[in-house]
């Protein structure tokens, strides 16, 4: 998976892999934001946040979309005017959208990819966790494949230790596998044989 798009309410996330980093395009009602992230700047650690702050204001507007419902039947069984029917359905319809965006905040959850230089932020479910998942992993794959590619070459002109070194970097970083290691200290070993 190549791309991530991701909408909450009146903000759009979209997060695209390209060859040398990901470009992020955030559209929202207040700005429109565009930037990329290298992939050598972000890491393999991942946060994990589940946000619970808008349960008092759902629970509030839901109150008082009850009680501006309540006055709207109160109101046309008392026969009052047409302009306090439509005052208290305004106010029903307000306070109603009010609280469907309250709800919506409810257990937000977020994973936000650190261990870099920079910080990504991914809703985890949204627009469901097996895409964002499989999101995460084609992006770590590329990261790894940056890293190898700049870390891992065997370059005769390089000190051995040095070598040795970035590959030890590599496998502490999870960027290859004990067996990959191995691999790279024998074409290190070899290479060092031929010179």
């Amino acid at each position: 998976m190549t791309q991530l798009k991701q909408r909450v309410l009146l903000t759009k996330k979209e997060f695209y892999l390209e060859r040398t980093g990901v470009k992020v395009i955030s559209k929202s009602a207040s700005e429109n934001l565009e930037y990329t992230v290298k992939y050598e700047e972000i890491g393999f650690d991942q946060v994990k946040k589940q946000e619970k702050g808008a349960l008092f204001p759902a629970i509030f507007f839901w109150l008082m979309v009850a009680l501006d419902l309540f006055l709207l039947y109160d109101t046309y069984i008392n026969e009052e005017g047409v302009a306090m029917q439509g005052f208290w359905a305004f106010a029903g319809l307000f306070f109603g959208a009010m609280a469907v965006m309250a709800t919506m905040q409810i257990n937000r959850k977020v994973i936000f990819l650190t261990g870099g230089s920079k910080v990504l932020e991914l809703l985890s479910n949204n627009p469901s966790t097996q895409e964002v998942d499989a999101f995460i992993e084609a992006l770590y794959e590329r990261i790894k494949n940056v890293y190898k590619s700049k870390y891992a070459v065997i370059d005769p002109n390089l000190p051995e230790e040095l070598m040795m070194e970035r590959i030890n970097w590599l496998f502490e970083m999870g960027v290859i596998t004990q067996e990959e290691q191995e691999d790279y200290y024998m074409q290190i070993q070899i290479n060092s044989l031929l010179s």
